[in-house]
C-alpha cells in the first residue's frame, strides 16, 4: 500500500510540474504602443457627425503612425492598419482591430469617457488581448482621444497587463487543487 500511495504522490507531482511549465512557458506580452492618424466621427449609420453625437469612429484611411513603442512593441515598423468600429452600441469583440508586424489587438470593450469639452474631444477606453506568434495571449488596456478642431487626429495608446487570460491560471490552479485534494485523502 506505501508503495501505491508514493507512486501515486510522484504523478500528482510529474503533473504539477508539467502543467506549470506549460502555462510559464510562453512569455506574455509586455509594452506599449502610441499610434496616431485621422479620422471621422460617424453615427449609426456610419454617416459623418459631430463628435458629441458620434457612436462610431471612421478611420479615415484604416492606417496608423506608430509614434512611440516600449518593450516587445521596440522595433514595430512606422505604419499599421486599423479597423472603423461602432462604440455605441459595441458589438464586439473585434479580432484584429490593429495589426502591425505580426502584432494583433483584440477590441473585447469600450466606455466612452465624459470630457470638458464633448464638442472638440471624443475620448474611449476599454481593453483587448494582444496577441503575436511565440507569445502567450496577453490583456491589454486601451485609450483613444479624438479631437475634431485639429483636422479629425486621433491618438491611441495602448499597453500590455502582462497578465495571461484566464483558463491558463484557472487550469492550474484547478490541478493544484486536485492535487491537494488527493494528498489529504491518501494521508487519511
Amino acid at each position: 500500500m506505501v508503495k501505491i500511495i508514493s507512486k501515486i504522490k510522484l504523478l500528482i507531482g510529474v503533473v504539477l510540474f508539467g502543467a506549470s511549465l506549460q502555462v510559464y512557458a510562453i512569455p506574455s506580452i509586455n509594452g506599449e504602443i502610441g499610434m496616431g492618424g485621422n479620422f471621422i466621427p460617424i453615427d449609426s449609420g456610419s454617416n459623418p457627425t459631430s463628435i458629441i453625437a458620434a457612436t462610431g469612429v471612421d478611420f479615415d484611411p484604416n492606417l496608423f503612425i506608430v509614434n512611440s513603442a516600449t518593450g516587445d512593441f521596440s522595433g514595430v515598423g512606422a505604419l499599421g492598419t486599423i479597423l472603423d468600429f461602432q462604440f455605441d452600441p459595441f458589438a464586439g469583440p473585434i479580432i484584429d482591430f490593429w495589426t502591425i508586424d505580426g502584432f494583433g489587438f483584440e477590441l473585447t470593450s469600450v466606455s466612452k469617457l465624459a470630457t470638458n469639452d464633448p464638442n472638440r474631444f471624443l475620448i474611449l477606453s476599454g481593453t483587448g488581448i494582444i496577441s503575436k506568434s511565440g507569445f502567450a495571449d496577453t490583456l491589454g488596456i486601451w485609450n483613444f482621444t479624438g479631437d475634431s478642431t485639429s483636422g479629425g487626429a486621433f491618438s491611441w495608446s495602448a499597453g500590455s497587463t502582462g497578465l495571461v487570460p484566464e483558463p491558463g491560471v484557472l487550469a492550474l490552479l484547478a490541478i493544484g487543487l486536485i492535487g491537494l485534494v488527493g494528498r489529504v485523502r491518501l494521508n487519511k
